[in-house]
């Protein structure tokens, strides 16, 4: 059985990390069906754990200026600061109001559209590049591209999407499930991303955010306790949380602004 994301309520890696596929809010087939790819200087992708503890997040693009870096790790700096473990509702943390071209390409993809009656035979998949995921703290982030994302042996996180399936329109905008495989660190799992679609300025903007229990980091993904510290060894952090924000845009028009 796949494993399904919950559905949250999107206010707007931004914390890793990942799921999109192409979906029209309106019928256009003259514009849709085809070759469509993801548009990298508006694409991005995040990351965050909960409980987040005041600086668990992450994103590919943080140039975004509704994201924001968390409180600085430095226990002589901020001695009397602290997060409690709560559990969070607002996921992801700094959701943006509007794609813009300003990050670095670091999410790429590639798309095919069979039929935008239907919505049959929609095939494609979502490449992240993991080293471009940061916490915007340099230590966090060396330490985790070498023993969680363990980038020297696994550059890329990627979500394979087979097809679309429970579409349901609301106006403008549409929602649905991209069913597919994800693969992390090597590991590839079924996974059913829920997703939502609606056109902008920059072209058609999808975003699909999805979890698993932190404890699978260890259980599943084969991450080393110690690497991963007390936050899975102590049962701290209790889900991670993923998704990916992109703007999708036909092929030709990828060509010119992707390169």
């Amino acid at each position: 059985m796949p494993v399904v994301g919950r559905v949250y309520g999107l206010c707007g890696m931004a914390c890793v990390v990942l799921g999109v596929t192409i979906a029209s809010p309106r019928h256009h087939r003259d514009n849709v069906e085809g070759q469509w790819v993801i548009d990298e200087p508006s694409s991005l992708a995040w990351w965050q754990m909960n409980p987040h503890l005041g600086d668990l997040w992450g994103t590919t693009c943080p140039s975004e200026s509704s994201w924001h870096a968390g409180r600085e790790q430095d226990p002589m700096r901020h001695p009397k600061t602290g997060y409690a473990a709560v559990l969070d509702t607002v996921i992801p943390l700094y959701p943006r109001p509007v794609a813009q071209s300003i990050c670095r390409p670091a999410v790429s993809g590639e798309f095919s559209i069979a039929d935008t009656v239907s919505w049959q035979g929609v095939r494609g998949r979502v490449i992240i590049d993991a080293f471009a995921i940061t916490s915007d703290n340099p230590r966090r982030d060396t330490y985790a591209r070498a023993y969680i994302f363990k980038t020297g042996s696994f550059p890329t996180i990627e979500f394979q999407v087979d097809s679309v399936t429970g579409i349901v329109r609301h106006g403008d905008t549409l929602t649905a499930s991209a069913v597919g495989v994800f693969e992390f660190v090597g590991v590839r799992r079924a996974m059913a991303v829920p997703i939502r679609a609606w056109r902008e300025p920059l072209g058609l903007r999808v975003t699909g955010k999805a979890e698993f229990p932190a404890l699978e980091l260890e259980t599943t993904y084969n991450i080393s306790r110690m690497a991963l510290g007390m936050g899975v060894g102590a049962r701290v952090w209790k889900t991670l949380h993923w998704g990916v924000d992109a703007v999708v845009v036909p092929a030709s028009v990828g060509a010119e602004r992707n390169n």
